[in-house]
């Protein structure tokens, strides 16, 4: 135990945000996180959001320790 995951779960967003993150060898993943839906992020690696609008973000952040189930949870949405 010790080790912390952040969860984010975008609440008013708009469809064209883009999150993107990088791998450890610099490979980028980019997706729009729908509104409702859980994202996974390792926070520790590289990662940025795109707005393109003026619109603000609200987003839930839910930071968690790592557990079986935790792991779990963070295979089942990958």
């Amino acid at each position: 135990l010790g080790q912390m995951v952040r969860f984010f779960v975008p609440i008013v967003t708009d469809p064209t945000v883009t999150l993107r993150s990088w791998s450890l060898d610099g490979v980028v993943s980019a997706h729009h996180p729908p509104p409702w839906e859980m994202t996974y992020l390792d926070i520790r690696k590289p990662h940025a959001v795109t707005n393109l609008t003026t619109d603000d973000r609200i987003n839930l952040a839910i930071d968690a320790y790592v557990t079986p189930e935790v792991r779990d949870v963070i295979e089942g949405i990958r």
